[in-house]
């Protein structure tokens, strides 16, 4: 089957700016399905980790060899205008053959968007061999790919240093593949190394020239083979985590800052835990 690309955009598109009640209207009645379908990646890192760049290189690797790949890349929303440049795709040739897609993270403060367990739904019902996700790189806080993906790699930096030591009870713990980017530069080594104190397994890439890039993509094929993947009920417990605390959200902008149902609201939060506490 040949992907509708026009079509596929469309409902990604759709989906992207839905409302919770919208989503459940598309969805009916069933939750999503757990792991199965298409094979997802997931990169994540702190911020000018080299991300895109990366994911870049890496997909012409794969088209070469006939993989048909899509990307979900997740940019980051201003709080303030509610805007997002939408830019990560710019690092990715446009002349290769992957179905790139730019979503804002809009209100979700995992390093992922809304609705993402939809999007990623949609994608799974194209003609896709793999679907990668391009957190927005928020750090230790970027929890939650872990739970919608089957393979996490985890980006630093080199010259990391005291990073490194921050990031082991973080962001290093989720991680699948730990990979030092821009390998070309100092310090890449000793990142390196003291990721290999804390980590199984850790790769030196380069985009420059190409170091390690193959070496990546072989640790992937190996925790593709061997993973364990996460129940259903993992996938699922993060769905509706995300509606109720969207849900709420959205009830909560909908109210006038001096409306009293908002301090009733309140009120009735207080009540409960004091009658679960008496």
């Amino acid at each position: 089957m040949t992907v509708n690309r026009r079509e596929l955009g469309r409902r990604l598109n759709r989906l992207t700016d839905a409302s919770v009640a919208e989503v459940l209207t598309v969805r009916g009645d069933e939750p999503l399905a757990g792991p199965g379908g298409p094979r997802r990646v997931g990169f994540t890192g702190p911020p000018g980790a080299g991300k895109s760049s990366l994911i870049g290189a890496l997909a012409r690797r794969r088209v070469e060899h006939g993989v048909n790949l899509a990307v979900l890349c997740i940019d980051p929303t201003s709080p303030l205008t509610g805007g997002s440049i939408l830019g990560d795709r710019i690092r990715i040739d446009a002349d290769l053959d992957v179905y790139v897609r730019s979503v804002p993270s809009r209100q979700a403060n995992d390093g992922l968007t809304d609705n993402l367990p939809d999007l990623l739904a949609a994608l799974d019902g194209a003609d896709f061999d793999e679907i990668w996700v391009e957190t927005v790189g928020v750090g230790q806080a970027a929890y939650g790919v872990r739970r919608c993906v089957d393979t996490v790699v985890v980006l630093v930096l080199p010259g990391s240093g005291d990073t490194v030591q921050a990031m082991k009870a973080g962001i290093l713990e989720i991680g699948d593949v730990h990979v030092v980017t821009k390998g070309d530069r100092p310090g890449a080594e000793q990142t390196a190394d003291e990721l290999a104190a804390i980590v199984d397994e850790v790769i030196v890439t380069s985009t420059v020239d190409g170091r390690g890039l193959d070496d990546l993509l072989a640790a992937l094929d190996r925790h593709h083979v061997h993973q364990r993947r996460s129940p259903d009920h993992d996938r699922v417990r993060y769905d509706v985590e995300r509606l109720i605390t969207r849900r709420v959200r959205e009830l909560l902008n909908d109210l006038d800052p001096g409306d009293r149902t908002l301090g009733a609201a309140y009120r009735t939060i207080v009540n409960a835990l004091e009658s679960e506490n008496s």
